[in-house]
């Protein structure tokens, strides 16, 4: 019996079901791998207080990722700035100078 177009049994349905069953695999094999990667990552931290825990997921969230970029991207800014005033001649401004300990400081922090 040949199947009709647009019945259950008609490729169409079945590539529809097939995509569907693909995306939730992929859905669950990226849950898969990020619990390992997460399991991985805290089987060194057993004993840690629970402040030190919170501090670590803070830290390697992507928003603070994304804080860093653009604190170094300012930075950069910051030096292609002084390197344009040294190239004239001007002395580098205070508040520059101050933003720069800043930024040291911040850098070490994130580093400790």
């Amino acid at each position: 019996l040949p199947i009709k177009h647009g019945s259950p049994g008609s490729r169409e349905m079945a590539a529809g079901t097939k995509d569907h069953d693909v995306g939730w695999s992929m859905v669950s094999h990226k849950r898969s791998i990020e619990e390992s990667q997460a399991s991985e990552r805290d089987s060194g931290r057993t004993g840690w207080g629970r402040r030190r825990l919170d501090v670590v997921a803070c830290l390697e969230s992507h928003p603070y990722e994304v804080l860093m970029g653009l604190v170094i991207i300012f930075n950069a800014c910051l030096i292609i700035y002084e390197t344009d005033l040294r190239a004239a001649g001007k002395k580098d401004p205070l508040w520059r100078q101050i933003v720069n300990a800043f930024l040291l400081l911040f850098y070490a922090v994130d580093v400790a």
